[in-house]
């Protein structure tokens, strides 16, 4: 899918306590969905990926799709060491099982 703008994952600068909210478009095979998202940056904590350990931004959030009763829930780091989302869950609103596609770890990096 192509999101336009973004999917509004990140808003700089990140800073605990913070909050934001996003409008946006997901354009797939079937069609454009209009989506909704919400995050607030909860903690600045350490997380262990297969690619080391980071000091990171813990940010908590829900994507809403316009056309469901029910979003995603979302929990993610961003380490700025990494300058990236080291870790992503996506879970279904409606019972909490992980979503295919919407999980991720850092298995390796370098910075150029």
């Amino acid at each position: 899918a192509v999101n336009n703008p973004h999917s509004g994952f990140l808003s700089f600068p990140l800073f605990l306590g913070k909050k934001w909210e996003h409008k946006y478009a997901s354009q797939g095979v079937s069609g454009t969905i209009n989506r909704h998202s919400e995050y607030k940056v909860d903690a600045y904590e350490k997380v262990t990926t297969p690619a080391g350990t980071f000091d990171a931004f813990y940010i908590k959030g829900y994507d809403q799709r316009e056309d469901k009763p029910y979003g995603v829930i979302v929990k993610f780091w961003y380490a700025p060491q990494v300058r990236n989302i080291v870790k992503f869950v996506g879970q279904d609103g409606y019972n909490s099982e992980l979503i295919p596609g919407w999980n991720f770890i850092l298995e390796e990096f370098s910075l150029q």
